[in-house]
């Protein structure tokens, strides 16, 4: 699971641990379905009975079990959120310190040599964070519900071949129509977002250093423009440099 190079690369033996237990919570998870419809499907099959009288008894009987259907979905769930939640944090929080000191062991000339759309200064903090968050969420939120859909998955057309297994053979072909367009058009729009993640990219580096630059020059500048040209302007008299045509306010 941790291999090298994988997303799984930082996890140690808490994390792999975590991950196991997590897992498990996503399998239980996407049970919810596969067991409601295998109770249910006892209900109607009695209801659908002649002889069968309804009592209170029969009732109960089905109302307790769909009440351990719940309370085995709902721990799964807790259980998939905590470890999934936990060895994200975790593993992200190891990536960053990693990469933290890969930027700390280079020169500072490393820096100024870059051209522009390469690991220059502007984009140090924030590749780190963007990564470091697009992984966060895909460890803790992505992996859990796919695990959890390919549970539901599997474990209906289980329930379905013993329920009716002539009428699941019937179905499955159908499947096709709704399996092949998806991944098709995933993979599409997987591959139009990745262009315009490339796209964005160093343009919003750009524009984020053009920024910060105006306001380092803005802050370190006002004091000084604004008392040497009030005090010129303030002869004939009118006042300082009006900032607020700069956007600015004064409070």
């Amino acid at each position: 699971m941790a291999a090298k190079d994988g997303m799984f690369q930082y996890a140690d033996r808490i994390d792999k641990l975590l991950m196991f237990f997590g897992t498990l919570g996503s399998i239980g998870d996407g049970l919810q379905y596969p067991l409601t419809m295998f109770v249910l499907s006892k209900v109607i099959n009695d209801y659908g009975d002649p002889k069968f009288k309804l009592s209170n008894d029969t009732v109960d009987k089905y109302a307790v079990r769909l009440f351990y259907v719940a309370i085995l979905v709902g721990l799964s769930a807790l259980v998939e959120g905590v470890c999934w939640t936990r060895t994200a944090e975790r593993q992200t929080s190891r990536i960053r310190t990693e990469y933290l000191k890969s930027v700390l062991r280079q020169e500072v000339a490393f820096f100024d040599t870059q051209e522009t759309g390469a690991s220059t200064t502007f984009q140090v903090v924030s590749t780190i964070s963007a990564d470091a968050n697009a992984i966060q969420v895909a460890i803790c939120d992505k992996i859990p519900n796919c695990l959890a859909f390919l549970s539901t998955f599997f474990f209906c057309l289980i329930v379905s071949f013993i329920l009716s297994w002539r009428l699941t053979l019937a179905a499955i072909p159908l499947t096709l129509f709704f399996i092949v367009p998806g991944l098709v058009f995933g993979k599409m729009m997987m591959d139009v977002i990745m262009k315009m993640i490339e796209s964005y990219g160093v343009a919003g580096g750009i524009v984020e250093q053009a920024i910060s630059s105006i306001r380092t020059v803005f802050s370190l500048c006002k004091g000084f423009v604004d008392g040497k040209h009030g005090k010129h302007l303030s002869r004939m008299g009118f006042s300082g440099m009006d900032w607020e045509y700069f956007g600015h306010r004064e409070t």
